[in-house]
């Protein structure tokens, strides 16, 4: 399956799970038409006690379809985007 998220620049933070998260599948996103993320910007996909699996996207980086382009990043507890 696929995960879709909007990034609009307003939320850091798209979604929090209580316990754990099992991640598969592909990760796509969503930019909003009044917004262009800058290189460096971050924004946390995902947050849990424990996050386990990966997407499946190429080389761990989403691109939207206005052309930004994110690098997926996993930690212990959170999944980020860091624009490109």
């Amino acid at each position: 399956g696929t995960l879709t998220v909007l990034l609009d620049g307003r939320d850091k933070t798209a979604f929090e799970v209580t316990g754990s998260a099992e991640l598969d599948g592909t990760l796509a996103i969503t930019v909003g038409d009044e917004w262009t993320p800058s290189p460096g910007d971050s924004y946390t996909v995902l947050k849990a006690e424990r996050i386990e699996g990966r997407f499946s996207n190429t080389d761990s980086e989403v691109i939207a379809a206005n052309g930004s382009r994110f690098k997926i990043r996993y930690a212990a507890s959170a999944v980020t985007l860091t624009a490109e």
